[in-house]
């Protein structure tokens, strides 16, 4: 069941419930968009292709049984990708609140779906959130929230089959993940997490805003860690994102 999305002149199929989270691009001849759509408690990562006309259709929609909670999605074909599910427990119900209040829920973890079936690569981390490749696809970064951490992995290309080979401890509320042309990685955090956690729970405003980067250096670990944005999100947005 879809409906139809303008967008300035494209005309978009999209699914009749549509509430995106994570978006992925794989360029090509026919690039592909990938979308993580969040409805009531339903999950499911949609496929588009863009035509020769720029015009995005939609060509699949993924459910993966056990993940409830999808948030970011990695394209590595037309239908193939690594999508991350944030926990396993029921979003905002109270075991959900006190875990992560007490970061105790470590349920956090990667799918892999390789257009039949999903592969789940358990984490151990409290709310998975955002995912990125490396320019060569060789290593996988990954996000933690509320463990404030990013775990490195690296990637076999040709089966896809991940290896951690770092867990850095970054002591903020990683979230979204860019990864620029010299590989430095780029994330959106929040510097205080119990104001994000009262915000998503209660409401509020004046989230602070923070920005990270790691520069690679060169022994496929970690790298140089620099802060290079803060504030107290008073400039008209916040809960970095």
């Amino acid at each position: 069941d879809a409906t139809n999305i303008i967008d300035g002149d494209n005309i978009i199929q999209s699914p009749k419930d549509f509430k995106p989270f994570g978006i992925g691009v794989l360029n090509g001849p026919k690039p592909i968009i990938m979308a993580v759509n969040n409805v009531s408690g339903n999950s499911s990562v949609e496929i588009y292709e863009i035509d020769e006309n720029g015009l995005l259709n939609h060509i699949n929609s993924v459910k993966i049984e056990g993940a409830h909670r999808l948030n970011d999605v990695v394209p590595l074909s037309a239908n193939s990708f690594y999508v991350t599910n944030e926990s396993d427990y029921k979003s905002k119900s109270f075991v959900d609140f006190v875990q992560n209040l007490l970061d105790n829920d470590k349920t956090g973890a990667i799918f892999y779906y390789d257009g039949s079936g999903a592969t789940k690569i358990p984490a151990n981390i409290s709310f998975a959130n955002s995912i990125a490749l490396s320019n060569d696809g060789s290593k996988l970064y990954l996000t933690g929230t509320i463990s404030r951490n990013l775990q490195i992995y690296s990637r076999n290309t040709s089966n896809n089959q991940l290896n951690l080979i770092d867990n850095v401890f970054l002591g903020t509320g990683v979230d979204n993940i860019s990864v620029d042309d010299e590989n430095r990685i780029f994330i959106a955090a929040h510097p205080k997490l119990f104001t994000l956690i009262s915000r998503m729970w209660f409401g509020g405003k004046d989230t602070p805003n923070q920005i990270i980067v790691i520069e690679p250096n060169g022994d496929n670990k970690g790298g140089n860690v620099d802060q290079v944005y803060i504030d107290k999100g008073e400039n008209g947005f916040g809960a970095t994102s």
